[in-house]
């Protein structure tokens, strides 16, 4: 099978690529800039335009399409599915006019348009999940002439500040202290821009999901225990987990796909949602990136015997879910732990190996 990867060159993209090369699979990584798509370890890669640019869709119908499919040179063999792994990417090609301009000899594997333009709003998806009664953080738009005492208020101390769009907590701030909030938000404050959480103490649970046809066809779930550069972001969290565990809660596969279906009531694609668990063993859904997985899950779950990249790509290709027992989302995979840190690869731990560290600081 050959596969394109986007966004290749960074964490996700990598990632998703390890497991595919792991299932056979030739893949093609693209990505915009140069100098991160030289550590994707593709199997051959293409710089193409950012999301944004003019020609996008053209370059990477060009490296897509098989010779004869496309009108005028294209690049290489083609491929049989595209794999996306980045916001911006998701959002330009799941649009009915995009999706339309693809063969069947290539295929997306996306959600609806309609559940990624809500999914990639986080006041949008919180509306939708308020309607159905899907457990999240008291959350309210900010907007022109909104006050801090009345957000305060209502969300409770420490208020989290949000950006609406974008990942990794760009932009958060978590604080009770007014003038500080104030002062982060500015004195013009653009009405579609921020919005006010309350703040969940606890841990970042995430749950990827892989869905065909409105059948859940697999699931993997991790429980971060710890962030890189921690001490540097200003809410403690800074979208890239150093220590990661399996969490293969089956509450939590509950509470995401409902999150999910309400987004999409049949839902199709890949859906990595975020939830913070706090100390009474609640789980809160804080947001959900459609069409895509979590960086560095996917690495995680392939050591413990869950390839999820890899049947998303067969769902895609194949049109049917696979059959083999280790996918089914009854079985769950093997306990094991992630250690990632700047400028070295992974660690993976068994759940041996990790309880042999003696060290109890990530309880």
């Amino acid at each position: 099978m050959r596969v394109i990867v986007t966004a290749a060159g960074g964490p996700g993209g990598r990632f998703v690529t390890e497991c595919l090369q792991a299932g056979g699979c030739h893949v093609i990584g693209v990505d915009a800039n140069p100098l991160n798509l030289r550590h994707s370890g593709a199997d051959e890669t293409h710089v193409i335009p950012r999301a944004d640019g003019q020609h996008y869709h053209h370059d990477l119908h060009r490296i897509a399409e098989p010779p004869g499919h496309f009108p005028g040179p294209t690049l290489g063999r083609g491929a049989d599915v595209v794999m996306v792994q980045s916001d911006p990417e998701v959002a330009a090609l799941c649009t009915e006019q995009h999706i339309r301009q693809w063969s069947m000899d290539t295929r997306l594997f996306l959600p609806s348009p309609e559940a990624v333009a809500t999914a990639q709003d986080k006041w949008a998806a919180s509306q939708v999940w308020a309607l159905g009664d899907v457990p999240q953080p008291r959350t309210c738009g900010i907007y022109p002439g909104c006050e801090i005492a009345d957000l305060l208020a209502y969300c409770g101390q420490p208020l989290w500040l949000r950006r609406r769009r974008g990942v990794g907590g760009q932009g958060s701030l978590c604080s009770a202290e007014e003038d500080l909030l104030k002062a982060w938000l500015g004195p013009n404050i653009p009405p579609d821009l921020w919005i006010a959480c309350q703040y969940i103490p606890g841990h970042n649970c995430v749950c990827d999901m892989v869905y065909f046809r409105g059948i859940l066809a697999g699931w993997c779930g991790r429980k971060v225990l710890s962030w890189q550069m921690a001490a540097v972001a200003q809410t403690g969290v800074s979208g890239a987990s150093a220590v990661s565990v399996m969490w293969n809660d089956l509450e939590l596969r509950q509470i995401a796909d409902q999150a999910v279906r309400a987004l999409m009531p049949e839902p199709h694609g890949v859906f990595g949602v975020d939830t913070m668990l706090d100390g009474e063993g609640r789980y809160y859904v804080t947001e959900v990136n459609a069409g895509r997985f979590n960086a560095p899950g996917p690495g995680l779950y392939l050591r413990a015997g869950r390839n999820l990249p890899l049947l998303a790509a067969i769902c895609a290709v194949e049109q049917r879910i696979p059959v083999p027992e280790r996918w089914r989302p009854e079985t769950l995979p093997a306990a094991y732990a992630m250690g990632r840190t700047l400028d070295a690869s992974p660690l993976y731990l068994t759940k041996r190996e990790w309880d042999d560290l003696e060290d109890d600081r990530w309880a």
